[in-house]
């Protein structure tokens, strides 16, 4: 049994397609809820191994087989009898497309309706200001939001110390990490409180703290006096407990100068983040982790809330803020990130910052603003459970702007669908709900443009066709006169020139006999392409590509040679009346009755007025040619036509249509 296993097992591991789908199914359930799993080993050798034994052959593949599928659908519309229809049809399909999609985002796509029934106050536990930043006074607009929900004085007693925990995580420039410019107006503010000392500092995940700081512009801060630039990755470290237990940790190992603040300020950027859904307040504590202790980045933090299932580092976060408060959350909204932040989302601008006491609060009303439920997303749920705040935004008091007015939801990182209060497809819809007006205007104009197109072609044919069909079946009155335009193409002469009706008609045998020659050459190609077929040595699709090809050549050579054959029998029909005339010693006749009678023969048939019969209105007798000229004239037209008989057409327009 075991053999028979290992023998499976080995011819399955042969088969590079088992190999890329048993990795794509690997990489989509480890990385699938939780993208930031990407980044270890086995995801990206998961992914190495899907990409090369599934992706891009299944990828060649579609390409292969649109180089196939494309020229004989292309040909088959353009050779179909319903080739308008088909083009019409497409385009009437893609503008109902596109005006219902237009539609559908500019009258039932409406984002902010989501905050409906959401926002009205019910109980008032805390309070939040959200203040628009005017004219680049940060300090101003950053002091009223303070101002909105606690005074200066009762958050900064005086010769206290305060920590500013900005969100210096790594060497990247805002929106990635706070702007130095909000940090100095938050010193400036704080100062007027005579602290005893502002500690600025963060424990970056990335490279060296005081590298970042000086590569971000943060030096100066450090010259002011009583302000003092600290890394909380290194130094004296103290034991903190979170009260009453936490989810993942039940004590941390903190630096001195986080335990010693009397302050604690988090001043956090407004973020998407790719496992903690957002990067707010709460989420800004991860930097009060000593690398020392949880290495850099803190992989001691995620590898421990992996172990409890803790997939969104909301345990993790909420047992920080237990571990050490937060005593006001300033939220830089200014310019946000959304997409696949932290790191490499896109900005949004915004002009926003968001203050609270609460850090819960705070962080629910700008997740809100950010298109995301509050009481979904895992971080603020469990900081309410454990008593850090609340998420209920009807117990929330917003100050200031209200939230349907700076509503812009965001695009959430991959796999964070269900945290949004609209879904990603409805924010695409609304976000391009201008460019989908003008691509359905577009379509339409398109389409109506293409229709007049063809039903003037239509008409043209059709108009093209009545003027033959009365050509055809109404024979010129013998008296009526021939206008300039029929003079240039005029009727014979009273008596034909032997040698010159013979030049006129060698050059129509030699084209003749072109035609057969091509005629010949096609039915050949068309007999060896059925024996091909009928052995299995071309696909079916090659077979009618190729026959498509063949029968346009064979249809349009047969047509112009029915045509010639047409002019070689009239000539002969001649030719013959010429004989008889010969024969019987006609007197010759006056130009007018002559005239007369070739008139009525070209009411019946167009080709008499072929460029050999060309004097007739001119009034110039021509010398009649002998008796022998004209009978070698029929003989040689006789042998010619010979090649084309009706029976041989018919037959080979019966081989094409049997193929």
């Amino acid at each position: 049994m075991i053999r028979k296993i290992e023998s499976l097992a080995r011819r399955t591991a042969s088969h590079a397609v088992v190999i890329g789908l048993a990795s794509l199914g690997w990489l989509l359930l480890r990385s699938g809820s939780k993208p930031s799993r990407i980044t270890y080993p086995c995801q990206k050798a998961a992914a190495a191994n899907s990409y090369t034994f599934l992706l891009y052959p299944a990828f060649g593949f579609l390409v292969n087989a649109s180089r196939n599928v494309a020229p004989q659908l292309y040909y088959s519309v353009k050779h179909s009898g319903r080739r308008n229809t088909i083009v019409l049809g497409s385009l009437l399909l893609v503008s109902a497309v596109a005006s219902g999609m237009a539609a559908y985002s500019n009258f039932l796509v409406e984002p902010v309706g989501a905050l409906q029934g959401r926002t009205s106050l019910v109980e008032r536990l805390t309070s939040v200001s959200v203040v628009r930043v005017e004219d680049y006074n940060i300090q101003e607009s950053l002091e009223s939001a303070i101002n909105q929900v606690i005074s200066i004085e009762d958050l900064v007693p005086e010769g206290s110390k305060v920590l500013i925990k900005a969100n210096i995580v790594r060497n990247q420039a805002p929106p990635d990490t706070i702007d130095p410019a909000i940090v100095r107006a938050l010193m400036n503010i704080v100062k007027q409180r005579d602290p005893s000392v502002i500690w600025v500092g963060d424990g970056s995940g990335e490279e060296s703290t005081f590298g970042n700081m000086l590569a971000l512009g943060y030096g100066p801060l450090g010259d002011e006096a009583g302000v003092e630039l600290v890394d909380l990755n290194f130094g004296e470290l103290v034991d903190v407990s979170v009260p009453g237990g936490g989810y993942v940790f039940s004590e941390f190992k903190l630096s001195r100068m986080v335990v010693e603040a009397d302050v604690l300020i988090s001043l956090a950027c407004m973020k998407t983040h790719d496992t903690a859904v957002v990067t707010l307040s709460m989420k800004n504590l991860i930097g009060i982790a000593p690398g020392s202790m949880y290495g850099v980045p803190k992989m001691e933090l995620h590898a421990r809330a992996e172990e409890k299932g803790d997939d969104y580092m909301g345990g993790v976060i909420s047992d920080l803020c237990g571990a050490r408060k937060i005593n006001l959350a300033v939220i830089d909204g200014r310019v946000a990130m959304e997409g696949q932040g932290p790191h490499a989302g896109d900005p949004v601008d915004l002009g926003l910052l968001v203050v609270g006491t609460d850090p819960v609060a705070a962080d629910s009303v700008a997740s809100a603003i950010m298109g995301f439920d509050p009481e979904k997303v895992p971080t603020l749920k469990l900081g309410q459970e454990k008593g850090l705040g609340t998420n209920d935004l009807h117990t929330i008091e917003v100050v200031g702007e209200k939230l349907e007015d700076v509503f812009h939801p965001f695009m959430p990182a991959e796999g964070h669908d269900s945290f949004v209060m609209t879904s990603s497809l409805n924010l695409l819809f609304y976000r391009w709900r201008t460019p989908m007006i003008f691509s359905a205007l577009l379509s339409v104009a398109v389409t109506i443009l293409v229709w007049f197109k063809f039903r003037g072609s239509e008409r043209e044919q059709d108009s093209r066709a009545d003027r033959s069909l009365r050509d055809l079946r109404t024979p010129l009155d013998a008296t009526q006169p021939l206008s300039p335009q029929k003079r240039e193409r005029s009727l014979p002469a009273i008596e034909v020139s032997a040698s010159r009706v013979k030049d006129e008609v060698d050059s129509c045998l030699e084209d003749f006999q072109n035609c057969m020659r091509r005629v010949d050459e096609a039915t050949l190609r068309l007999e060896e392409l059925a024996k091909l077929f009928r052995s299995g040595e071309i696909t079916p699709a090659s077979y009618e590509l190729i026959l498509s090809d063949l029968g346009e050549r064979l249809f349009l050579s047969v047509q112009e040679a029915s045509g010639l054959r047409e002019s070689l029998e009239l000539a002969r029909a001649r030719a013959k009346l010429e004989c008889a005339k010969k024969m019987a010693g006609f007197p010759a006749r006056s130009d007018e009755a002559e005239a007369a009678d070739l008139r009525y023969v070209r009411g019946f048939k167009d080709v008499v007025e072929s460029d050999y019969w060309s004097e007739a209105d001119s009034g110039k007798v021509v010398s009649p040619s002998g008796l022998q000229q004209w009978e070698g004239l029929v003989s040689k037209i006789d042998s010619v036509l010979s090649s084309l008989s009706v029976e041989k057409e018919a037959g080979i327009i019966y081989q094409y249509l049997a193929l």
